[in-house]
């Protein structure tokens, strides 16, 4: 047994080594850019590096507690989970080599898991009773089980050290900034501990996103059971999405009965520990949201419809850049192909269909990088025709700006003819959307409640047709606008028939951005409309003009072209 558990877990060995090289990489970042500094300064950075030990070390050693004492956590046998769960734990901590770990539960409906704690003598394994409630004894283990990988591990040391690298790079950046001044060599000094800086964090997240997938893969070998962890990922992902919280609190809402009304709860909120869970909260609540049919229940043949997104879109991949856990239908993928690997069949089939994206993703991000690059550029120009620097090197960047903003505009909304869909195919079938590329679309159905639900100030709402649910996105140039129609206008949708016209969008959740919404209240038609496609065409052609007409107020044309001469003389007589 001992031998054959050695062998299948040879695949983990690579977490190890992946570990090393990502570190590896963070800390040569670290050193070159310390070596660059200690170069242009002259005076010592021991100070700023004492000070990021301290933050790191204190975040370390402190935040088990900070946990402790901001969750009320009720610290319980593993008896309380059941006697097969406590005839098992003892036998997984064994072969992971971990001490048992200590077990508490969080009085909370929302389904989640977690770990932390600082070595593994004293790591915790906590649950919410909404994940107990919700799991069966089987998924329970399994979800256990990613988290026992977590402390068998390391990842408290690891996470930890890892994250202590962004904070030095930032440090070492604000220590050059101000001498960048001294000359171009500090300059350049400055501007590579910030790229450093920008790098190391999303390393970081690669970091966190592999150790998730690698504890994935552990539980499917501690259970024997891939399938148990993918059924649970599926449930939790369920738990974190709105829909059984807001429609509870809508159908309170709208009771007759005066004390149902009064008694009715706005969801809890579990963002705090987002990052802790098992699942993204926002991830899990997307998929959920997405994989479900008119009734609300998982539907895997909406699943597998959906999942080609997330399998196929490049920007799938882009959005998980900044997220510290995989995209749920990537770790449900993993544990379908471990579970046939084992010799087992897959409970939740994730498989790429003959579907193939057309889309055009990387002039998807030139144009989403217009306005910056343009506004650059412009500066760029201004700097070195004009004031070198000073004010009036600002104004073609304001054009420059302007400009793009234009263009990005104008491609990010197009006003194709819009026909009526269906939720389910705008979801499943539009492989190509994107935040950038929306498509023109009206949809039917019935608002059930907020994006945020129980959030008065959120000021979105859910759609719900007969083949699923989606999110309006309401938006308006100014942030108050948005603000006082979720206080104050939101409610009066709840349960409301509407038409909506937008375009539908992914980043990755799906959503429909609203144009026209449409509602007939008391016999009598009523309307809603949204500016901010009209808000941001004019704040593009105001920096347009403005840079414009400011450009030509500062420009001499005779000193500009003799200050071009001089630079490309300069240029060429250095070469």
């Amino acid at each position: 047994m001992t031998h054959s558990r050695q062998k299948s877990r040879s695949p983990l060995e690579s977490l190890a080594v992946r570990s090393a090289l990502v570190l590896a990489l963070l800390f040569g970042l670290l050193f070159s850019v310390g070596l660059g500094v200690l170069w242009c300064l002259d005076q010592p950075l021991w100070a700023a590096l004492l000070f990021a030990a301290v933050i790191v070390g204190g975040q370390y050693l402190f935040a088990p507690c900070l946990i402790d004492r901001l969750f009320r956590i009720e610290w319980v046998s593993s008896q309380r989970w059941g006697e097969e769960f406590a005839a098992w734990l003892p036998t997984a901590c064994a072969e992971l080599r971990i001490p048992v770990p200590q077990l508490g539960e969080i009085p909370d409906g929302h389904p989640n898991a977690f770990t932390y704690g600082r070595i593994k003598r004293d790591a915790r394994v906590v649950v919410t009773t909404g994940l107990i409630d919700t799991l069966s004894p089987a998924e329970l283990r399994a979800v256990v089980a990613h988290e026992l990988e977590h402390v068998a591990h390391n990842d408290f040391i690891v996470m930890t050290v890892a994250q202590g690298v962004p904070l030095v790079l930032y440090i070492l950046y604000t220590w050059t900034r101000n001498r960048s001044r001294d000359g171009a060599y500090a300059l350049i000094v400055s501007l590579g501990a910030y790229a450093a800086y920008i790098a190391s964090q999303f390393i970081v997240l690669s970091l966190s996103r592999v150790r998730e997938f690698f504890a994935d893969e552990g539980a499917g070998q501690v259970t024997r059971d891939p399938n148990a962890l993918a059924s649970a990922l599926v449930k939790i992902s369920y738990g974190m999405a709105p829909r059984a919280d807001m429609f509870a609190y809508h159908e309170a809402l709208q009771s007759k009965d005066k004390k149902q009304r009064s008694k009715a709860k706005a969801p809890r909120d579990l963002s705090s520990i987002a990052t802790l869970g098992i699942c993204n909260l926002e991830a899990g609540g997307a998929f959920a949201m997405s994989a479900a049919d008119a009734s609300g229940h998982f539907s895997p043949a909406q699943l597998q419809r959906v999942a080609q997104w997330d399998l196929k879109n490049p920007w799938a991949k882009w959005y998980e850049l900044n997220s510290t856990h995989p995209l749920t239908v990537r770790r449900l993928a993993a544990l379908s192909a471990q579970a046939v690997a084992q010799g087992q069949s897959a409970s939740v089939q994730v498989l790429p269909d003959e579907r193939v994206y057309r889309g055009q993703f990387w002039l998807e991000i030139f144009i989403s990088s217009l306005p910056y690059a343009l506004g650059l550029a412009g500066y760029c120009i201004g700097y070195l025709l004009l004031d070198a620097g000073g004010a009036k090197s600002w104004s073609p960047a304001l054009g420059a700006y302007g400009l793009g903003l234009l263009i990005k505009t104008i491609m990010v909304y197009p006003h194709g003819e819009s026909r009526e869909r269906k939720v389910a195919d705008l979801v499943g079938d539009e492989l190509e959307a994107s935040g950038v590329h929306g498509v023109p679309c009206e949809v039917e159905g019935e608002v059930v409640g907020r994006g945020v639900p129980g959030l008065f100030w959120s000021k979105d709402l859910v759609l719900r047709d007969d083949s699923g649910f989606i999110r309006l996105q309401y938006s308006q140039p100014f942030w108050i606008a948005e603000f006082l129609f979720a206080a104050l206008k939101a409610k009066r949708f709840m349960g409301q028939r509407v038409h909506v016209k937008g375009w539908y969008r992914r980043a990755p959740q799906p959503y429909i951005e609203i144009d026209h919404l449409l509602w007939q209240e008391n016999g009598l038609a009523h309307s809603l409309r949204c500016f901010f496609l009209h808000g941001t065409l004019f704040w593009s052609l105001f920096f347009l003009v403005l840079g414009g007409w400011a450009t030509m107020q500062s420009i001499d044309i005779v000193s500009a072209l003799w200050n071009a001469v001089l630079f490309l003389w300069h240029l060429y007589s250095h070469h």
